[in-house]
């Protein structure tokens, strides 16, 4: 079976070194690089030509005339591959050496295989450990077995929407990326790949850290506001924020799931077209708290209590009782 790396870049001057150089040095060549540049202004494509060109993998760079968005631009670059497994990659991260090498075993071994995916470890931008795996940081023990079941959980909209399988941690097969076009418009583009999956054949975690996760210093945390240093409660907090940040964008995941069934209702079982009704009502009922009256508000989240879709797809009791204060005493006119 072949190898295809597809990467895609925007002003990554900085680190895309690295990121090729660890591909470079695999166990387990590529057998091919496609590089995808959304219109760089800095030197990435230079430096990329210059690493790559000390290789002996075939390359190939394609710089896009105007921005094109993530999406829009590994899209392009998947379609430019011809392995017959594709991986995926960001320009920031580092691979571990033996990357590929442990995902093709699986590949190579399950011929029904159509993605396979991995853990994470997260670093800051000077290569350090911050001591948590990706996975771990969206609520994944670092044992966890992750099963069909698990997987489908998951993804089918549960734990806080958390979709578990990030594109620089997947590789899949060729042929069932084909199967999956055109793609929906609104879905991001690796939750797509990694929710359709199971409906086209089998998938496998690797339960290895095999990239270091690169995480950038641009957010900013704290309860200190103004140059008064006024604090402010935990609640005062809360109120304050917006309805869809609280709630994590429910009438995004409404869409999401909304769009799902409708594009693979003759390719899902039973059991799946239960399971996504159920996200799809509880999204939607999330989204129509934020229109309606406090009270009625309260009323639909607690009927959602006690039907069992609150527990399953958001939470505890204990959740429960801050939804209801955030629903009674939040600020309305915090913008959206």
């Amino acid at each position: 079976m072949t190898v295809s790396v597809a990467i895609c870049t925007y002003n990554g001057e900085k680190y895309i070194k690295k990121q090729l150089e660890s591909i470079i040095r695999q166990t387990r060549i590529p057998d091919e690089i496609i590089l995808y540049d959304d219109n760089s202004t800095d030197k990435t494509i230079e430096i990329a030509d210059e690493t790559l060109k000390k290789s002996d993998i075939q390359y190939k760079i394609h710089k896009n005339i105007k921005n094109m968005g993530c999406k829009d631009n590994f899209l392009n670059c998947y379609h430019e591959c011809i392995g017959d497994v594709i991986f995926s990659c960001d320009q920031d991260d580092i691979w571990v050496n033996d990357k590929i090498e442990k995902f093709m075993k699986h590949f190579e071994t399950d011929k029904k295989l159509v993605l396979a995916f991995c853990n994470a470890e997260l670093i800051d931008s000077n290569d350090n450990s911050l001591n948590i795996t990706l996975l771990e940081q969206i609520g994944v023990p670092q044992n966890q077995n992750i099963d069909i079941n698990f997987y489908k959980n998951r993804l089918f909209g549960d734990t806080f929407g958390n979709f578990l399988v990030y594109g620089c941690c997947y590789a899949f097969k060729r042929d069932f990326f084909k199967k999956l076009l055109p793609f929906p418009p609104k879905w991001y583009f690796d939750s797509w790949i990694a929710i359709c999956a199971p409906l086209y054949g089998n998938i496998c975690y690797i339960n290895e850290s095999l990239i270091f996760y690169r995480q950038h210093s641009n957010n900013y945390s704290g309860s200190v506001v103004g140059n008064n240093q006024v604090k402010i409660t935990a609640f005062e907090k809360i109120r304050n924020t917006s309805f869809d940040k609280y709630f994590k964008t429910p009438k995004l995941y409404y869409e999401f799931y909304s769009i799902y069934y409708d594009w693979n209702k003759g390719l899902l079982s039973d059991e799946d077209s239960i399971h996504i009704k159920k996200s799809i009502r509880f999204y939607y009922t999330l989204k129509k708290i934020g229109s309606v009256n406090r009270l009625f508000g309260c009323a639909l989240i607690i009927k959602q209590f006690f039907c069992g879709d609150y527990k399953h797809y958001r939470g505890n009791y204990k959740l429960l009782i801050f939804d209801i204060l955030y629903i009674l005493f939040r600020n309305k006119n915090i913008l959206e």
